[in-house]
């Protein structure tokens, strides 16, 4: 049931709102809110929190990957904004740059971003 869906997702992202009130450090839960607020259509919000995160570990690949990945799920007119966060991550890891050619998510994004 979408509504039901919908309904969990909105209780659970206020929930760690109110958590990284306490914890605003709490990189993981920032990033959990940032997917249930994109699955919410509150794509503002979902981006504040993806740059957040990825902010707050500035040398973790995986937290600029999430925000490729957002950015990848907007479409073309935030190409750009996902070509440099795919840029970031493989800085951050060399290894990225193997794992986005095999994945499909980043196929709009790739050739930019590792040319």
């Amino acid at each position: 049931n979408p509504v039901l869906k919908s309904t969990r997702a909105l209780c659970a992202t206020t929930a760690l709102k109110r958590g990284l009130a306490r914890a605003p450090l709490w990189v993981p839960g920032r990033r959990l809110r940032a997917v249930l607020l994109a699955r919410t259509q509150r794509v503002d919000e979902a981006e504040a929190e993806f740059k957040l995160a990825a902010e707050l570990q500035p040398r973790d690949a995986e937290g600029h990957l999430q925000l490729a990945v957002f950015y990848a799920a907007l479409g073309p007119e935030k190409a750009e904004q996902g070509v440099a966060a795919l840029r970031t991550a493989g800085e951050c890891d060399p290894g990225v740059k193997a794992a986005v050619l095999q994945d499909a998510r980043f196929e709009a994004l790739r050739e930019k971003a590792f040319q």
